[in-house]
């Protein structure tokens, strides 16, 4: 009888809610920057010439759950137009490969149907050393930052709510969300 494989360590969920208190914003445009100086080899003929970069940088402390109060969050999304969907991975990326490499199927409901692998985070929380703050940088659609200005604006208090997972000593972030009512109240 083979043996069962020793399951993992289980990931813990935690939503997080978050007052921003501080927020800064900047955007720019320009050549591209492999234009610049000495010519790479290489270079993409279908790259664009100019390029625009927008940055949405939003400070809080954590009001929820009762054991992370206090704790501060430097979130900082980064957005490029024309974007590189190099970087954002599809559900065909997912899908689970057998031991010679080819596409892994399930039996359901009499029919196949694909394995998929856990899907990547949308970004990971860095502890900040010789502080109770932790740091997010990831990168985000354009609309994001868009929508996220609009909702800083209203003038009402701003909310970041973050679903959280640990496991072990890796935190990695699920989802994050921006708005104007009190997670708490949810």
């Amino acid at each position: 009888m083979p043996r069962r494989k020793k399951a993992g360590p289980r990931p813990i969920d935690t939503t997080l809610g978050i007052l921003v208190d501080d927020h800064q914003a900047q955007t720019q445009m320009g050549i591209n920057i492999h234009l610049l100086g000495t010519r790479s080899y290489g270079l993409d003929d279908e790259a664009p010439i100019h390029v625009t970069d927008s940055m949405l940088s939003l400070r809080g402390t954590c009001i929820h759950p009762e054991d992370r109060v206090g704790e501060r969050f430097d979130v900082s999304l980064f957005a490029s137009i024309p974007r590189d969907h190099e970087w954002t991975p599809r559900i065909k990326d997912l899908h689970a490969s057998d031991a010679n490499g080819a596409p892994r199927y399930a039996k359901r409901r009499g029919g196949r149907e694909p394995v998929y692998a856990e899907p990547p985070p949308v970004a990971r929380l860095r502890k900040i050393r010789g502080q109770s703050a932790w740091g997010i940088y990831m990168r985000a659609e354009p609309q994001m930052i868009t929508h996220g200005l609009l909702i800083l604006a209203t003038g009402k208090p701003v909310y970041l709510t973050i679903h959280e997972r640990r496991v072990n000593r890796q935190r990695e972030v699920r989802s994050l969300g921006l708005q104007t009512t009190d997670p708490a109240e949810e």
